[in-house]
């Protein structure tokens, strides 16, 4: 009787663990979506713009709006891009440890011959100043953003169309 109760036990810690691994995993997925309409969808269309921009219009209106575009790109992806890049990182390896920590849950494999797979704190330190000069820079941003929002027509249209999209 006790074998099948901590049978059971075992079974539902593999199943409990199992589940917080995906849940984990699964929202880091959507975290990195998130991200990367930002970084690769807006950016390509915020850059269409600059050098579309740039390349049809010589006077000093359109130089203006469009170093306020170039402004704007410099403040948004100097500190998105790199969280964006570790998140692309740092969610291909947890695919990989949690791809070996089931293949070690098989039975007879509980002695894989692999590196120790565990979550660790660390495992984000490194990204943390990264967020801390994105957030020290967000109320700038989101200045910057308002200005060319009301000083540029072609990207607030094109802003809002982006938005209605996504």
């Amino acid at each position: 009787m006790k074998t099948i109760i901590s049978n059971n036990r075992e079974l539902y810690r593999k199943l409990r663990d199992d589940f917080r691994a995906n849940c984990k995993l699964k929202t880091e997925r959507t975290y990195k979506k998130d991200i990367e309409v930002i970084a690769e969808i807006f950016r390509h269309q915020l850059m269409f713009i600059i050098n579309q921009q740039q390349d049809l219009y010589n006077n000093d209106e359109y130089n203006f709006e469009n170093g306020t575009l170039i402004h704007l790109s410099d403040v948004l992806f100097t500190h998105l891009l790199p969280i964006y890049n570790f998140h692309i990182d740092f969610l291909r390896q947890r695919k990989q440890r949690i791809s070996i920590w089931k293949t070690r849950s098989i039975s007879g494999n509980e002695h894989f011959n692999v590196y120790k797979i565990t979550q660790q704190i660390g495992d984000l330190i490194e990204i943390l100043p990264r967020y801390e000069h994105y957030i020290e820079n967000y109320d700038r941003l989101l200045s910057e953003l308002e200005y060319v929002l009301k000083h540029n027509r072609r990207f607030d249209i094109i802003y809002k169309e982006f938005e209605s999209e996504k």
